[in-house]
């Protein structure tokens, strides 16, 4: 781009100095028509003089070997001014619009620039957002399955602990074994009355004797 940019500078430096050349000779043709223009109507006025005076030769004579001459040349004059114009015209829109393309390739340039750097820059962020994201990614999975493994366990452990220290259980089966000892007790008891009452007897038999 740089190098287009360099190639239309070159060719509106050439351009401008053609123009300045242009613009020189339409001064001096437009001068030189000018006083063309004034040279032709001192010529008419000669012809109308001699005309006058009755004098045609004279005034053929300036007719066809000066004033006809004279208008052929004024008019090309004419042309060559109205041709040099258009040229410059033409090289000004040219210069112009080169210098306008000068301006867009800068513009497109540093709009470039701007927007590669922008597209570096977010890839960039987008990449380190996506390792970022990865990452967390994997440390909320593997602290998830911790978690989950954690509350299973403690499920599990507390299933253990509730079974094992429920009070409902604990209170029944103490009570079970206070029933089962008391029962055990008052068979024992009623197995020994009859032995405890024998040996009442015999005793209260051993004091009688005494007496």
């Amino acid at each position: 781009m740089e190098q287009e940019k360099e190639i239309l500078k070159r060719d509106n430096i050439t351009l401008e100095i053609e123009i300045n050349n242009l613009r020189e000779t339409i001064e001096k043709i437009e001068n030189e028509y000018g006083n063309g223009l004034n040279l032709e109507k001192e010529i008419y006025q000669i012809i109308e003089n001699a005309k006058a005076e009755n004098d045609e030769n004279k005034a053929n004579f300036y007719m066809q070997n000066v004033l006809e001459p004279l208008e052929r040349r004024l008019y090309d004059i004419k042309q060559m001014a109205l041709i040099k114009e258009q040229s410059a015209l033409a090289f000004e829109i040219i210069r112009r619009n080169n210098s306008e393309i000068i301006r867009n390739l800068e513009r497109i340039k540093n709009v470039t620039i701007v927007a590669l750097n922008t597209a570096v820059i977010v890839a960039k962020s987008l990449y380190n957002q996506k390792i970022v994201l990865n990452k967390i990614s994997m440390l909320e999975k593997g602290t998830g399955n911790l978690i989950q493994g954690t509350a299973n366990v403690l499920k599990e452990q507390s299933k253990e602990i509730a079974k094992d220290s429920n009070p409902e259980i604990l209170l029944k089966s103490a009570f079970n074994k206070a029933f089962e000892a008391l029962s055990g007790a008052k068979e024992e008891n009623r197995k020994s009355l009859p032995e405890n009452e024998t040996k009442i007897i015999e005793l209260k038999k051993m004091g009688e004797s005494y007496e």
